[in-house]
């Protein structure tokens, strides 16, 4: 620890000078030293940028502060009197960008929105085609007359086993059977 004389003789003389001198060498040194540490701490890695630091909300600090500013900016730039700072607020998105007007914004979002459904829109359209046919469907057997036949089992006394259910796996082109002989289910590929 540096220990700094503080009051010297009112004698301007050797001594004095000689004091003086090494209280500002070590006030140099220290001073030095700190600059030295600082310099070496940024090109290590233990130095980190604002921008590397992470915060809440899965954004870093430097994404925060550039968001706190743009909502501040926007609303010192909008404080006319006839703006509700609220509604000018909301023309700044979750990344910080500020719209000229808060239709704009809204517009944009709705643009995000609309290019998800788009690109989910040939699962929605099969969904449709089904619910369609559900739903024009007078009843579920009405449904079921109109759904083609793929195979037919034989079952009771002439089969050799007793079919209980059968499934599709349109993937690899399987048919699941799924049987009751003897005292167990069996399932057939």
């Amino acid at each position: 620890m540096l220990t700094l004389r503080k009051y010297f003789g009112t004698i301007r003389n050797a001594l004095y000078e000689e004091q003086l001198a090494n209280d500002l060498g070590s006030i140099e040194t220290a001073v030095n030293g700190i600059e030295r540490d600082v310099t070496n701490h940024k090109r290590t890695d233990n130095a980190h940028t604002s921008s590397q630091i992470a915060h809440g909300g899965g954004l870093t600090v430097y994404e925060e502060i550039e968001i706190a500013k743009a909502r501040i900016r926007n609303l010192i730039l909008n404080a006319d009197g006839t703006n509700i700072k609220e509604v000018v607020d909301a023309r700044v998105d979750d990344d910080g960008f500020v719209y000229p007007v808060l239709k704009e914004r809204l517009d944009a979002d709705k643009g995000e929105i609309k290019t998800q459904l788009e690109a989910n829109k040939n699962q929605l359209a099969e969904m449709y085609k089904t619910v369609e046919l559900i739903t024009n469907s007078q009843d579920a057997l009405s449904y079921l007359n109109n759904v083609e036949a793929m195979t037919t089992f034989k079952a009771r006394e002439e089969a050799l086993f007793w079919p209980q259910s059968a499934n599709i796996n349109e993937l690899t082109n399987e048919i699941y059977v799924a049987s009751q002989e003897n005292e167990g289910t069996e399932l057939r590929i």
